[in-house]
């Protein structure tokens, strides 16, 4: 999915009027080479995401998440998410 489409997508997802609860658990951080020397880290964590609809419960995933991060000029940039 290319940008344009993921970030839709999310804003979609966090507009809807439902009460969102998310859990990371097992977090591991490790720098990530590159040539250019840029600050990237590659992330990984378990994240256990619930919805709830008014009182019943919409949406559930429990999963490992992997994530490419940037860090420039005091901001964190995600460069991948799987």
């Amino acid at each position: 999915m290319n940008y344009k489409k993921y970030k839709a997508y999310k804003k979609k997802i966090f507009s809807k009027n439902e009460v969102k609860q998310i859990r990371i658990s097992k977090f591991d951080i490790t720098p990530y080479p590159n040539e250019e020397n840029k600050k990237i880290f590659r992330v990984t964590f378990n994240q256990d995401y619930s919805a709830f609809d008014g009182k019943k419960l919409s949406y559930k995933s429990n999963d490992r998440k992997e994530m490419y991060l940037q860090v420039e000029n005091g901001k964190i940039a995600i460069l991948l998410e799987e």
